[in-house]
């Protein structure tokens, strides 16, 4: 499919983008948009979905949380696996996997039987999503063949917030939320098909074993931690049902260090990373600011629709102007850095985005969507957008070349989880909220509105705290001329196909 040059001149002599080579990276960033839209293309559709499988509002946050989780805590897994025993072949089973939980979503009667196909869902982008990058990077030699190749699933990865939020809202005021899932299994048979016409089979990248063992006891003990924050809400902090998931997710990540640090043979994550202040600090303020970013989009789906009036199709409309701001202004973080360093990037991204917050705190009571969501979300977009490339290059700072492919990997698992937490948490508080004031004689609209205002100054307090987290432990790294890391490992050699 290319020629390469012989290693004294380590140039490429020949590569052309022949019709099938395009094929394959449409297919492998349709597969990457599937994955990573299927996160936000549910936030429109939740009032329906809590109608028509009877969620409460303690436990409608699971319809995202039971993925994310599941995401999250199968990426590094899935990579590894990846390696192992091919790309093509886990890229090709995991999409079949995919579709069909998405078709038992699509066919579910019950809430559980829904959260239980969403978890499947995330198990099964969690393998399929390291291997669109691992793909590109066989198909696509390094120089600008492979730029051209990550710059186009970079973007297809970027514009799926706001697509979608448009998509979820057709699909649910026109044939219905159910159709969000039956088109899935489609979308992923024609991946399929094309991949493996058009992406040749590679021999495994690795040897030795994975670890199973750390993937499911960080699952678990995600799952459990997000468990336990709900009943809180739920229950109250002294209910059984609350403490025993909190003090078992405890004893599991507790575990999860040890094993990781001492037991085991490959480890999913080397904790020595996280002993280089530049990714401790970028992990943390990601974990931070992914917390706000998926509770922000849960709490304003069902502003829209519940205080506002707004249909599927126009909460989805409204929030596309904050998924476009992110994606424009995102491209301006390697200027930023470049003057001020990551830790005055990320630091004034994070106090710009919890003024946003705050801002949409106090305009929760406005009668129009204009003032109440859409221009105060544009100043959270402008703040968050500050951070993305400095968190996401700080994460690999200071890391041997050897180990950043471990690094990236882990940024984004922090990213997911994260998401996840912050999202459990803020929706039980804010649900609380809520169900207090409606039980105490409030009117619906007022105990609503009390109940996303607390939820909106939640969120503050995380990027406030991410922007904290950057001037303790950051310094003047990243001044001068930022480079964002290739997201493929850089001992990483041509891959002959």
């Amino acid at each position: 499919m290319r020629k390469t040059a012989p290693a004294a001149t380590g140039r490429d002599i020949e590569f052309a983008w022949t019709p099938g080579l395009l094929v394959a990276l449409a297919a492998l960033c349709l597969a990457q948009l599937l994955e990573t839209i299927d996160i936000t293309v549910v936030n429109v559709a939740l009032p329906a979905l809590r109608a028509g499988l009877s969620f409460s509002a303690a436990t409608l946050h699971w319809v995202i949380t039971g993925y994310t989780v599941c995401f999250g805590g199968c990426l590094l897994l899935g990579g590894r696996l990846g390696d192992l025993l091919g790309h093509r072949r886990v890229f090709a089973y995991g999409t079949a996997v995919f579709a069909l939980a998405s078709l038992a979503c699509a066919l579910a009667g019950g809430a559980g039987e829904f959260v239980a196909a969403r978890g499947v869902q995330g198990v099964a982008a969690g393998f399929v999503s390291p291997m669109t990058l691992a793909l590109l990077a066989a198909l696509f030699p390094e120089g600008r063949p492979r730029t051209v190749a990550v710059t186009v699933w970079g973007a297809a990865t970027a514009v799926s917030g706001a697509l979608g939020f448009v998509a979820g809202g057709l699909l649910v005021d026109g044939p219905g939320w159910r159709w969000i899932f039956a088109v899935n299994p489609v979308i992923c048979g024609v991946v399929i098909a094309a991949v493996l016409r058009f992406v040749p089979a590679s021999a495994p990248a690795a040897r030795g074993r994975f670890d199973v063992v750390g993937a499911i006891v960080s699952t678990c003990a995600a799952g459990l931690l997000v468990y336990g924050v709900t009943q809180i809400g739920v229950r109250g902090g002294n209910s059984p049902d609350a403490l025993v998931p909190l003090v078992l997710a405890a004893l599991l990540l507790a575990y999860f260090v040890l094993h990781e640090a001492r037991l085991a043979a490959h480890p999913l994550i080397p904790v020595r990373l996280f002993a280089v202040r530049t990714v401790a600090a970028a992990n943390l303020a990601q974990f931070l600011i992914s917390g706000a970013i998926y509770a922000l989009f849960y709490l304003l789906s069902l502003q829209l629709q519940q205080t506002l009036g707004r249909n599927a199709v126009g909460t989805g409309l409204a929030l596309v102007p904050f998924s476009l701001l992110l994606l424009v202004c995102a491209g301006s973080g390697p200027l930023v850095v470049r003057y001020i360093g990551f830790r005055g990037s990320i630091a004034a991204g994070g106090l710009l985005g919890a003024a946003g917050m705050l801002l949409l705190a106090h305009t929760v009571t406005a009668g129009d969507a204009t003032r109440a969501v859409i221009l105060p979300s544009l100043v959270v977009a402008s703040g968050f957008a500050l951070t993305f490339v400095p968190i996401t290059v700080a994460a690999v700072t200071g890391v041997p070349s050897a180990q950043h492919g471990i690094a990236s990997g882990l940024v984004n698992v922090t990213r997911t989880l994260g998401g996840a937490i912050g999202l459990a948490v803020i929706a039980a508080a804010a649900s609380d909220r809520s169900d207090r004031l409606r039980g105490s004689g409030h009117t619906i609209g007022a105990a609503l509105a009390s109940g996303f205002r607390f939820g909106y100054q939640l969120c503050a307090v995380l990027p406030a705290l991410a922007a904290v987290t950057a001037l303790l432990l950051l310094r003047g790294e990243g001044r001068g001329r930022v480079r964002t890391p290739s997201p493929f490992p850089e001992t990483a050699g041509p891959v002959s196909n």
